[in-house]
């Protein structure tokens, strides 16, 4: 079996901060955590991991108040476009 050539990079998209209601089993954590997606940077283009909480959904929006980033601005930050992104 071939071995990598080089490691790949994986840089972490810090795509939302979300509430977690008392119940939640995370609860003991904080009131808010992270949400994070990565980005591996592979040579036939970025490889999307999104872990992210999404947008237009009203259980999700109502119960974990989620503060979204947006993925264009995280990709930015880091040199990249979406339209480069290969693979989610």
């Amino acid at each position: 079996m071939a071995g990598l050539a080089e490691m790949p990079v994986i840089v972490r998209l810090d795509l939302a901060v979300v509430g977690l209601p008392a119940s939640h089993p995370a609860a003991a954590l904080g009131a808010r955590v992270p949400v994070y997606g990565f980005c591996i940077l592979h040579p036939d283009g970025p490889i999307l991991v999104d872990t992210g909480v999404g947008f237009g959904n009203q259980f999700i929006d109502e119960l974990y108040e989620p503060e979204r980033a947006g993925l264009a601005e995280l990709l930015d930050r880091v040199g990249l476009q979406v339209g480069q992104v290969a693979a989610v």
